[in-house]
């Protein structure tokens, strides 16, 4: 294991106490961590960490604490280490396919002190991360029916929509293990539509997440798609971004938001009422909030492929829409 020196020890400090804005500092550290020939495990992953908080990017180091976890991952000593590690390499925009392969499979193993049963709710979405970059829809499949049930009543609305989000952006595993995921979906997007407090805090890119994880559920088992929880979503999409405080936001946004709504919602049945209120929505927001600023042809693209799968024909008004 090794006993950390002084640099290990201040390093452990900065981490435990969420340290940031102290750059110089942390360059000095790291210095003399990469003069060290051997790093614990627990090292490596404050590093990672301390590194990401600080906006400090030490190739050497990164590469240097990487090969520590790969070699010994059994020396992690906690789901807070992993979840800092895995947190700290994304924001460093440092992918190790092999590490995380390697964290996975631990992870899975029935006495590791990181595996599943020990991650805590502050912890879950970087292991969710996690899961959606492995090859195996295994670990995904375990964080969503034995963990995320712990915790589904008290996470916030953002991290349910980014549990979602992180399902959606690798819909290979979804197909692979359509029951226990799409079953874990349709228990997020009931928890988020049944909650005011949550519904009506989620942002416009935010609710792009919710329709989508309905079309993912769709696409991979229509059966287990409710039709009032269709309904009843759509109904509030509807409502809440039509907020003029919502609408104001549109313009912090990309024009693919729009898009990122209106095509996963032509993709669930929903009723033509609904249908023509999200097609008029999403024209009227092009239309009010870009103007005549150029817009991205996929995103308009976007757009108009959903109006063609929804039934409409022209742009926008009663006559613009058919049923289909």
């Amino acid at each position: 294991m090794g006993v950390p020196d002084r640099a290990g020890r201040r390093l452990l400090q900065l981490s435990c106490e969420k340290t940031r804005n102290r750059p110089g500092e942390v360059k000095q550290i790291c210095s003399r961590l990469n003069r060290k020939s051997f790093l614990t495990a627990g090292e490596s992953c404050a590093a990672i960490g301390v590194m990401a908080r600080n906006n400090v990017v030490d190739k050497v180091l990164i590469k240097k604490c990487s090969s520590t976890l790969k070699r010994d991952p059994k020396a992690i000593s906690t789901s807070r280490q992993v979840a800092e590690a895995i947190e700290g390499f994304r924001t460093l925009r440092f992918l190790d396919s092999h590490l995380y392969e390697i964290l996975a499979e631990e992870i899975r193993q029935p006495n590791s002190p990181i595996h599943y049963s020990k991650i805590s709710q502050t912890d879950l979405l970087q292991h969710m991360y996690l899961s959606e970059t492995v090859s195996s829809p295994v670990l995904q499949v375990l964080l969503l029916s034995e963990v995320l049930p712990r915790y589904l009543s008290t996470l916030p609305g953002t991290d349910l929509v980014t549990i979602a989000a992180s399902i959606n952006r690798n819909h290979t595993h979804a197909r692979r293990q359509p029951e226990a995921i799409t079953k874990a979906l349709v228990a997020v997007a009931q928890t988020v539509i049944s909650k005011e407090v949550i519904y009506k805090t989620l942002t416009v890119e935010e609710w792009s997440f919710v329709v989508g994880m309905l079309a993912l559920i769709y696409d991979v088992r229509p059966a287990v798609l409710p039709s009032d929880l269709v309904n009843r979503t759509v109904t509030l999409l509807m409502s809440q971004v039509s907020r003029p405080s919502l609408e104001a936001s549109l313009v912090l946004y990309p024009a693919s938001v729009l898009s990122s709504i209106a095509v996963p919602a032509s993709a669930i049945p929903m009723s033509d009422d609904l249908k023509r209120k999200v097609v008029t929505w999403a024209d009227r927001m092009l239309e009010v909030h870009f103007g005549d600023k150029m817009v991205p042809a996929h995103c308009l693209e976007g757009i108009e492929f959903a109006k063609r799968r929804l039934g409409v024909t022209k742009t926008m008004g009663e006559d613009a829409f058919r049923s289909v």
